[in-house]
């Protein structure tokens, strides 16, 4: 368990190179918040403006959930299913530097079996955040891998006029070394939903 705040990349003041500010959860290694530096919620200029919140969803009949943006949910490993969102213990990141975190899988007898890491970029004056995740296999046994992931809480309904709404968020994700060595093209689905919550 982490007991230290974690440390968030950017800044929310309007003087930085930033952009952006975005803070963490040890909850899947996700995005607490992203607050923007140079928008507000109102013209006295008091509260930065923000456009991802970790949210509470109530299914009909079900119990409340909260739900972290970009959250890793889990990872199914050879058919098991771990969950890297948080155990009865506790979450399972350690923050291991600016934007950076890591998970340790381990077997029922305590040995590590895969090293998950994330880590978080932005750039100065961007509004592009890079998440790259990794899953290292520990083991000399090939790991058949399924990643379960959450995507961006639903942007914040804005006062749209014409046009309908215009919130968008892409997604994607770069092919193995083996079929890209150059690392140079991202994935992307050719369609693109949203869950209203």
């Amino acid at each position: 368990d982490q007991s230290e705040p974690l440390t968030p990349i950017g800044d929310a003041d309007e003087s930085s190179d930033s952009l952006m500010k975005i803070e963490f959860t040890p909850a899947g290694a996700g995005v607490e918040a992203i607050t923007l530096s140079r928008y507000y919620v109102d013209i006295e200029r008091t509260e930065n403006y923000a456009v991802q919140r970790r949210t509470k969803f109530s299914p009909i009949g079900g119990s409340s959930v909260s739900v972290v943006s970009l959250a890793s949910r889990a990872v199914i490993i050879n058919g098991e299913i771990v969950d890297l969102y948080s155990t009865p213990r506790g979450p399972i990141w350690r923050q291991t530097g600016v934007g950076a975190f890591e998970a340790v899988i381990e077997a029922e007898g305590g040995e590590a079996i895969a090293k998950v890491t994330k880590r978080y970029t932005l750039k100065p004056n961007s509004y592009n955040i890079r998440i790259e995740q990794k899953l290292e296999n520990l083991t000399a046994t090939p790991m058949t891998i399924e990643w379960l992931q959450y995507g961006p809480v639903d942007l914040p309904l804005a006062m749209a006029g014409y046009g309908g709404d215009p919130r968008r968020v892409r997604f994607g994700y770069l092919l193995n070394k083996q079929r890209d060595p150059s690392q140079q093209f991202v994935q992307t689905e050719r369609k693109i939903g949203r869950a209203h919550v």
